[in-house]
C-alpha cells in the first residue's frame, strides 16, 4: 500500500461521526375546551294589564341567546322584571338579586309599554354579558372580570346598603293640573267653577292620588228672586285601578271635599248665610297622554253632601234645596315636569 493512501485511510477512520438529527415531531395541537351549556336565568315577571306578558318577555329573550324560565314561590330569583302602563308614559324596572339584597339595575319609561319591555330584555342580556364571559383574558391581556360592569349592573358598595324595594315603590312623581268644571245640584241651575290639583303618582303603580282646591259660583233666578251661591273647598281624591288603551286611559276613582258653602239673595228682607259643606264624590277620568308630560282629561262625578241645604225666600217658601246627588262634569290639563 502506497504509504499516502494509508495515512488518508487512518484520518478517515480518527474523524468523529455525526449523527444525524431526529426529524422533529410538532406536539399536539390542545384539544378545544368544550364550554357547558349557560344555565337557565330565573325571572321574577309583574306586568299591568296593556304591557307583554311574561312568555312574550322570555321569547324575546330566547331570540338574544338567553335561557330563561319565570320563577315561582320559592324558587332561586336572578332578575325582577316590573311593568306598568300607565296613561301619561309606561315604566319599567329591572333588578337584580344579589346576596346582599336587591339591587335596582334600570329605570325604563316610554309612551309604549312594549318599547319598555324590549329596552329591559336587552339591560338584562347586557347585565349577563360580563357573567358569561367569566374570567376569560381577552386578547388585550385583560380578564373580563377586571373589566367594569355597566352602571345599571354595579352592585353598591359594601357600607351602603342596597335600597329596599318597597322603599323605591314610595318614590312617586308628582304631576299639577288645572280644571274647568260644570255643577248641578248645587244651586238653582248649573254653577260653573274651576279647581287646582296636585297629584302623586307612584313609580311603577297604577295608582294615584290627588289634592286639589276648586271654587264654584253662580247667579241664578227663583221665584222672581236673585240668588248667589259661592263655594269653596279642599278635595281629596284616589285612583287604585287604571284601564290603558294605547294613549287613552280610563280611571274609576272615589274622594270627598270639605269646604265653606254661602248663599244669599236680593232683596228687602234679603236673605245670606254660611254654612259646612262636606261631600263624597264618585268619578270617572279619561285622560289622553298628548305627550309624555302634558295629558288632557275629562272626568264626570256623582257629588253626595252630607247636608242638603235648603234656600228660603222673603215670603217664607223654600227657593230651592241642594239635590241628594249632584253632576258634574270637568274638562283640564294635567302637567308632570
Amino acid at each position: 500500500m502506497r504509504p499516502g493512501a494509508f495515512i488518508a485511510l487512518c484520518c478517515a477512520l480518527a474523524a468523529p461521526v455525526r449523527a444525524q438529527p431526529a426529524p422533529a415531531v410538532a406536539p399536539p395541537a390542545p384539544a378545544a375546551t368544550a364550554h357547558p351549556p349557560a344555565a337557565a336565568v330565573s325571572v321574577w315577571y309583574r306586568s299591568s294589564e296593556g304591557c307583554p306578558d311574561g312568555a312574550s318577555f322570555l321569547a324575546r329573550l330566547g331570540q338574544l341567546g338567553r335561557t330563561a324560565a319565570l320563577a315561582g314561590v320559592g324558587d332561586r330569583v336572578d332578575f325582577v322584571v316590573t311593568l306598568a302602563a300607565r296613561s301619561e308614559v309606561s315604566a319599567g324596572r329591572l333588578e337584580r338579586q344579589t346576596e346582599r339584597g336587591t339591587v335596582a339595575i334600570r329605570e325604563v319609561e316610554s309612551p309604549a309599554c312594549a318599547d319598555v319591555a324590549e329596552a329591559l330584555a336587552l339591560s338584562l342580556e347586557l347585565a349577563l354579558e360580563p357573567a358569561a364571559a367569566g374570567s376569560a383574558t381577552s386578547a388585550t391581556g385583560v380578564s373580563a372580570a377586571a373589566l367594569p360592569a355597566p352602571e345599571a349592573a354595579r352592585e353598591p358598595p359594601a357600607d351602603r346598603p342596597a335600597e329596599p324595594a318597597a322603599e323605591r315603590a314610595l318614590r312617586a312623581k308628582l304631576a299639577l293640573g288645572a280644571q274647568g268644571r260644570l255643577g248641578l245640584g248645587l244651586g238653582p241651575q248649573l254653577t260653573p267653577g274651576a279647581a287646582l290639583f296636585a297629584e302623586l303618582v307612584p313609580r311603577g303603580w297604577p295608582s294615584a292620588a290627588r289634592l286639589g282646591v276648586h271654587g264654584a259660583y253662580a247667579e241664578s233666578e227663583a221665584r222672581s228672586t236673585n240668588v248667589r251661591v259661592l263655594l269653596l273647598a279642599a278635595e281629596l281624591d284616589a285612583c287604585a285601578w287604571r284601564w290603558q288603551l294605547g294613549a287613552l286611559s280610563l280611571e274609576p276613582c272615589a274622594g270627598a271635599d270639605l269646604g265653606l258653602l254661602q248663599a244669599s239673595s236680593d232683596g228687602a228682607r234679603g236673605n245670606d248665610d254660611r254654612g259646612l259643606w262636606a261631600s263624597a264624590r264618585g268619578l270617572l277620568r279619561s285622560r289622553w297622554a298628548l305627550s309624555a308630560s302634558l295629558q288632557p282629561e275629562l272626568q264626570l262625578g256623582l257629588v253626595v253632601p252630607f247636608t242638603r241645604y235648603v234656600f228660603g225666600a222673603p215670603e217664607g217658601d223654600d227657593l230651592f234645596r241642594v239635590s241628594a246627588v249632584g253632576g258634574e262634569l270637568s274638562v283640564g290639563a294635567r302637567w308632570a315636569p
